[in-house]
């Protein structure tokens, strides 16, 4: 029997459909909607054997090989036999997975790098990056800088001292909305618990550092961009899509809203961000 699942992803309506057993999760089941309006169509078939490449790999990373003709072979880490297998069509993705894997592939959350949502979300022109956001009486801050720099430290000052809360962990969608800055929760939060289903207007894109002061500084374009390019999630399986990719890293980079933070780890750090903004 088949089994169907549609979620709205950053205005993305993406619809699983699949011939085995397909569960919805916790973080996932917030961000379901109707099959009104879908952009894209996963297709999700239960096999004994992966399709086999004909040809050398085009690109390799620890998870992912692409060959030829956008096939994309999927292992969960770097020395496992692969799991599963997918080819992207117009408006689609055909997902092969594993009988012998059971019950893997059976969540959207264990598919989702096949999905390979940044590239999917570029067609709405939004970008996935990494960083926590967080909601201020309405309107959107986030923090992005590699793991261990204090993108949560700093997200939970601001829920101490300004009753903030935090919309995602670890990912969020961002992009222009009607010539607004915008940012959008995800359902993946890599190890964070925090995961809502929630629009915002941007404050602010804050790219941090540790500091032995606290120093706020607005980032103009070229280095707006760069800062970004580094913040943002882009799946190497589908290059043809990497001039969209920059087009609307251009877009947000010239919002005037992206900031370099050198901080202190204490309430000190919201006060000076505070009276920036």
């Amino acid at each position: 029997m088949t089994q169907k699942l549609c979620y709205e992803i950053a205005g993305l309506c993406i619809r699983f459909v699949s011939d085995g057993p397909l569960r919805d999760e916790e973080k996932w089941s917030r961000f379901r909607c109707t099959e009104e309006r879908v952009d894209h169509t996963v297709c999700i078939q239960w096999a004994d054997d992966l399709p086999e490449p004909t040809e050398p790999a085009l690109e390799e990373t620890e998870k992912i090989c692409l060959y030829p003709g956008g096939l994309r072979l999927f292992r969960l880490r770097n020395t496992a036999p692969f799991h599963a297998a997918s080819y992207e069509a117009y408006g689609s993705t055909r997902v092969t997975v594993l009988h012998q894997n059971a019950p893997w592939g059976q969540t959207p959350r264990e598919l989702f790098d096949l999905l390979a949502l940044p590239n999917l979300l570029i067609k709405k022109d939004r970008l996935l990056i990494h960083g926590v956001l967080i909601d201020v009486q309405g309107r959107g801050i986030i923090f992005s800088a590699p793991s261990g720099v204090g993108k949560t430290t700093q997200a939970e000052l601001w829920v101490r001292n300004r009753n903030a809360v935090i919309v995602n962990g670890d990912r969020v969608a961002v992009g222009m909305e009607n010539g607004q800055l915008t940012a959008w929760g995800v359902p993946i939060s890599g190890s964070s618990d925090d995961c809502l289903n929630r629009t915002l207007p941007v404050r602010a894109i804050v790219m941090l550092s540790q500091g032995s002061e606290n120093i706020v500084r607005r980032l103009p374009g070229k280095e707006a961009f760069s800062s970004l390019l580094t913040a943002a999630y882009f799946t190497p399986t589908h290059p043809k899509d990497r001039q969209a990719h920059y087009a609307s890293l251009l877009s947000v980079a010239e919002s005037n809203r992206i900031f370099s933070f050198s901080c202190l780890p204490d309430s000190s750090a919201v006060e000076a961000l505070e009276q920036v903004l």
